[in-house]
């Protein structure tokens, strides 16, 4: 059975980007980290969405400004990391 596993690496940043904005707005805050939730966990049904990248990885620009980079390994999907689109990550 399919399933997507968030890293550390990408629980940490999705909690460090829910932290930032509930400074300015609480509920912007939640609906940042429903939304980038959701979508993580939706690419068990489309894993091959996002841009790929030359190293096998995959990267999936969600509402703006933040991407999803990501790796599928057979039928899984491991989301690895989480980051505003104005850092450069690569």
């Amino acid at each position: 059975m399919a399933r997507v596993v968030w890293s550390r690496q990408a629980l940490a940043d999705l909690n460090a980007i829910t932290v930032y904005i509930q400074q300015f707005d609480p509920d912007a805050a939640l609906r940042t980290r429903t939304r980038l939730s959701d979508l993580g966990d939706s690419l068990i049904f489309f894993p091959h969405r996002g841009r790929p990248k030359e190293d096998g990885r995959r990267q999936l620009t969600t509402a703006p400004p933040h991407i999803i980079t990501y790796a599928v390994e057979g039928e899984d999907v491991t989301i690895l990391s989480v980051h505003h689109g104005a850092r450069n990550i690569d």
